[in-house]
């Protein structure tokens, strides 16, 4: 069952980016290196206005405070936290939202300066000459920080590639208004209110995103009805709580953690090692039968691709954003569970219509769901059952 929502608004395209720098080195900032002037910088305040009032759907949001956020590799990006929730984070060289929500509190809330991010989900802060992650509180090795740089300068470049010129133009050229009112509609997986309502989603801390994405998804099936793919009978490893949903963390998300482990993979994974822990997970319940796992890594899909499972197999997708080889799980990667995509038609000024799609996604930390995210994706992984 398909579901969606119309919408018409003035859209800037939300994006992953990714980015690096050297390890043990940081860069001083002002507002100024950002926005080189007050116009500049009111036109993006603008952009940023727009932004949380299509996210928020009538609730008034505003601006709370603007920040700077530093790539690895030196890029330079705007945090835009607003009050009483949400966030979006800004790239003006490409005029992209990188990731923006209207419900869920910014990452870097009580931190200023030194701030650094790396793609959807890699935030962290420089202190010591250590890079904390601010959510899961895991310290970057310096292997972690070579393979995020290798990683981030590559797609760094590719999204230099996707840029929103209608955006750019208008934040550098005074004379240039606004990007022109885009039709969008927004489409959900069958009872998508299982994972947007997922309060605690089965986290365990260490990484495990790959994993936690996994137990998600097998939520959501068995939840819903399509399938019991959950340990156990009658449910008992999800509940509801206060109108939100919760499921359990030790009897989902750990056996597939060891499962993988078996498999000799670490807790970064790509859609690869979460498709053969998935087959074996499925194969020891004795679920072999009307299943079809896919598992694609980039250039080998299109984001229309996602948006099709989404939109017309009502199928939640996991995105991971490295692009590192599918074998090789040593890396730091990060990924989410789509179960939502925005698509928007941008016409130019002949008529002709542009698509671009933004995913909404569950982020596999408690509270961090309803998250918008588009650009760049490593691999992707989908389930049919």
């Amino acid at each position: 069952m398909r579901k969606f929502v119309k919408l018409i608004s003035l859209v800037c395209v939300v994006s992953i980016l990714f980015s690096a720098n050297s390890f043990f080195s940081f860069a001083e900032t002002t507002l100024e290196s950002i926005t080189p002037d007050f116009e500049t910088q009111s036109r993006i305040q603008t952009l940023a206005h727009n932004k949380i009032n299509e996210l928020s759907k009538g609730e008034i949001n505003k601006i709370d405070i603007q920040k700077i956020l530093l790539g690895f590799d030196g890029s330079e990006y705007c945090l835009f936290e607003y009050s009483p929730t949400g966030y979006a984070i800004f790239d003006m060289k490409s005029g992209l939202f990188l990731e923006s929500t209207a419900s869920s509190y910014s990452p870097y809330t009580g931190y200023n300066e030194n701030i650094y991010y790396a793609g959807p989900g890699q935030y962290y802060y420089f202190s010591k000459n250590e890079y904390t992650h601010l959510l899961d509180n895991i310290k970057l090795s310096k292997a972690d920080v070579f393979a995020l740089t290798n990683n981030n300068e590559e797609i760094t470049a590719l999204l230099r590639t996707n840029i929103d010129n209608q955006v750019v133009n208008y934040i550098n050229d005074t004379g240039v208004t606004l990007p022109p009112v885009r039709a969008s509609q927004t489409y959900y997986v069958s009872d998508y209110n299982r994972l947007m309502n997922l309060k605690y989603c089965g986290y365990i801390t260490g990484g495990y995103c790959g994993y936690i994405a996994a137990a998600m998804l097998l939520y959501y099936f068995d939840s819903s009805g399509h399938r019991d793919l959950l340990p156990g009978n009658n449910n008992q490893f999800y509940w509801t709580s206060n109108g939100s949903y919760v499921l359990s963390t030790s009897n989902v998300t750990s056996p597939l953690i060891s499962i993988g482990s078996s498999l000799g993979y670490g807790n970064s994974t790509t859609s690869y090692s979460i498709h053969r822990v998935m087959k074996k997970y499925l194969s020891n319940k004795g679920i072999t039968s009307n299943l079809n796992h896919t598992s694609l890594f980039a250039p080998l899909f299109t984001k229309y691709q996602i948006y099709s499972r989404i939109a017309n197999s009502s199928e939640p997708v996991i995105i991971f954003g490295s692009l590192v080889s599918p074998t090789n799980g040593s890396s730091i990667n990060h990924a989410v569970l789509a179960y939502g995509c925005k698509l928007t038609i941008t016409y130019n000024n002949n008529g002709y219509g542009t698509n671009s799609y933004e995913f909404i996604a569950h982020f596999g930390w408690d509270n961090r769901t309803n998250i918008y995210i588009n650009g760049i994706f490593g691999s992707i992984y989908s389930l049919s059952c």
